[in-house]
Formats: C-alpha cells, sequence, structure tokens
C-alpha cells in the first residue's frame, strides 16, 4: 500500500534541505509547504526548533493560526486523530498548526496518504536521528507540499548564535568572560539554553543600571544560572555518577520542588554523560586527561573540574555507553509518559547511582 501511495510523490529531492538551511526556514517558512518534519540526534534542539517553526506558521496568516498538541495519548484513543483534525477545517482565525511527536502510532502509510493532497492544517513533526533510509523521511523528503528538515547541533557555536539571538539583539552587553561562563553553564541543549537565557534577560532588565547598555556580568549570570543549572545540578550529578543514590533523590526532589522539570534534568544528564565519554574517549586514544578536559566546547567551568576529573576515575568507556542508553531511554519514555515522569526520573537516577545500567 505504502508503495502505492508514494506514486503521488514528485520532484524528487526538491524538499530534502541540508542542517544549514534548517534554521533559516524555521524562522520564514514558505507557504508552499503544508508539512515539515524535524529530525536529528539532539532532542531538545529539535523541540526547540519544532516551536519556533510553529510560532512562526501562526503569524504567517491573517488572522493568526492556532497550534494544536497531539500526543501519543491522544492518537492511543483516536489512531486517525492526525487525519481528522489535518483535513478539517478551522471554525474561526487561521489553519491549524498541527504538533505532534513521531511514534510508533503513527504509520508511514498515514503520513504518505495525509501527504496526497492538498490539506487546510500545517503539520510539524518531530522526530530522532532517523536513517536516510527511514520510510517517513523519505516520504517528507520527496513529497511536493512537505520538507524535511535536519537538526544538528554545531555546539558552542548554536550556543554564541543563541546568546546573540536572545541578549545581544535585544540590547543587552555580554562582556566576553561572561559569554565563557554562559557558554560553559548553558552547554549545547537548545531548549534549556534558551529556556535559561530568557530567565536571565528578565532578571537583568529588570535591575536599575546605569546607561542604555544594560551589562550582564558575572554575578548576574551565577545568581540566575549558575545557582540552579550549575552548583545544584553539578552536587545531583556528582551524587549519581558517585554512587550516592540517597543524596541523589533528595537532590533531584530539590530540583524538582525549585521548579526544574524531569525533561531538564534528563537532558542535562545526557549532555554531561556525552562530554565524559568525549573525553574519555580521546584519553583511551592516548591524550593527556587534562589535554582532553581542555578540548571539550563549550569548556568545563574551572570550578566543576575537579569533579569532572573524578567521574572520569569511575566510569570507564564501556559504563558509560550502558549509561548514556538508559538516559536517552528514560528521555523518550517521559516524553510520552509525561504522568510518569517523576517516577521514571527516580528509577533512571537510582539505577545509575547503584551502577546497574544494563
Amino acid at each position: 500500500m505504502l508503495f502505492a501511495l508514494l506514486l503521488f510523490l514528485e520532484d524528487f529531492g526538491m524538499a530534502a534541505f541540508k542542517a544549514r538551511e534548517t534554521a533559516r526556514i524555521i524562522k520564514n517558512p514558505d507557504p508552499v509547504f503544508e508539512a515539515f518534519l524535524l529530525y536529528g540526534p539532539d532532542d531538545g534542539l529539535v523541540s526547540d526548533r519544532a516551536k519556533t517553526l510553529s510560532q512562526a506558521l501562526v503569524q504567517a496568516t491573517n488572522p493568526p493560526g492556532e497550534i494544536l498538541r497531539i500526543g501519543e495519548r491522544d492518537l492511543a484513543e483516536q489512531p486517525n486523530l492526525l487525519q481528522i483534525e489535518a483535513r478539517t477545517l478551522p471554525m474561526f482565525g487561521g489553519p491549524k498548526i498541527l504538533r505532534a511527536v513521531l511514534t510508533t502510532k503513527i504509520k508511514p502509510d498515514s503520513i504518505a496518504d495525509l501527504l496526497s493532497e492538498p490539506m487546510p492544517a500545517r503539520l510539524v513533526l518531530e522526530a530522532g536521528n532517523l536513517k536516510p533510509s527511514h520510510k517517513i523521511r523519505k516520504i517528507f523528503e520527496t513529497a511536493k507540499r512537505a520538507a524535511a528538515l535536519p537538526c544538528f547541533s554545531e555546539g558552542a557555536s548554536d550556543i554564541q548564535a543563541l546568546i546573540q539571538e536572545e541578549l545581544t539583539a535585544h540590547g543587552f552587553q555580554v562582556p566576553p568572560e561572561t559569554e565563557q561562563l554562559l557558554m560553559s553553564l548553558l552547554g549545547a541543549d537548545y531548549a534549556v539554553a534558551r529556556n535559561e537565557l530568557q530567565k536571565l534577560a528578565l532578571y537583568v532588565d529588570a535591575k536599575p543600571q546605569e546607561g542604555l547598555r544594560k551589562v550582564i556580568d558575572i554575578a548576574d549570570v551565577e545568581a540566575i544560572i549558575g545557582d540552579s543549572s550549575a552548583a545544584g545540578f553539578d552536587e545531583l550529578i556528582a551524587s549519581v555518577l558517585g554512587g550516592q543514590p540517597k543524596i541523589a533523590i533528595r537532590l533531584f526532589e530539590q530540583q524538582l520542588a525549585q521548579g526544574n522539570s524531569c525533561q531538564t534534568i534528563l537532558i542535562l544528564l545526557n549532555r554531561h554523560l556525552t562530554r565524559l565519554h568525549q573525553v574519555q574517549s580521546q584519553i583511551n586514544q592516548g591524550m593527556a586527561p587534562d589535554q582532553a578536559i581542555k578540548s571539550l566546547r563549550p569548556p568545563v567551568f574551572f570550578k566543576a573540574q575537579t569533579g569532572f576529573k573524578q567521574q572520569l576515575r569511575a566510569w570507564p568507556l564501556p559504563a558509560l555507553n550502558a549509561a548514556h542508553r538508559l538516559v536517552r531511554q528514560a528521555i523518550k519514555e517521559t516524553r510520552f509518559k509525561p504522568e510518569l515522569e517523576t517516577e521514571l526520573t527516580t528509577h533512571t537516577l537510582l539505577q545509575l547511582a547503584s551502577r546497574k545500567t544494563r
């Protein structure tokens, strides 16, 4: 059936874009496209760009459209909900922007059928790191009114661009030493980094300052990002990777009480494991530990280097591989089962702290 439905696809390769083009397209999407697939290995980056694209689509029509989130539970209760919503004319306002995450509930046949004819809604579909042979990726890359947009982070340069977008472009002055501290604390996850920068901007904007330019200094960063994302999270990381399950759960509960989400904690933990893995790989190839740590971008904040070295000694590559798989699975499960996110995250942290990662 799938191959029969693919007969309608035209202009092969016309909607397969390069990763460097994605940032431009999501801010000013071509009205010819009715459906967008955003995919890549960083869930935070994919989600952030899907949000930006959805907001751009809302404002692209007069009257503006409306974003409708469709979750796995919705599709479990009504498997054809995506098709129904996509083909139903809105009663008020502009077109509906349907935003969904690709799961096993969304079949290639249904997507191919949905894109076989024009639809009044717009579809924004988020996915992981899909292979070129993946059926849904191929459908979006070859469909006439759809676009497949790869989302791959360039690390430090992406975060620098985000700092420019969220702070400098809005009149804030960010000295070089402040930018370096920001990059060391924010890491490479787009969704977390953007939220932290927006909180920082609100904090500094409310402060009385002399002159027209509002300067963001190191004290501002430590007050807003340093405490919650660096010091507090570093303690949680140290207890989890240091084999202290009771302390880890207490610190995890503190993070939740401060308003940090399970998704944020797991994403930051995943990023930290990735950085440990990168350094451990270089050490195994013969590079000196200090040199391998210095090669990280963004760099490890100097106050956190001692703990980072201890974690390297405690976690060899095989253990890091297993931990990384465990955390990525937890991120996926908490996105699909938000009602169980606290229990799932607690179980994951306890497994890591007890070294039961297999």
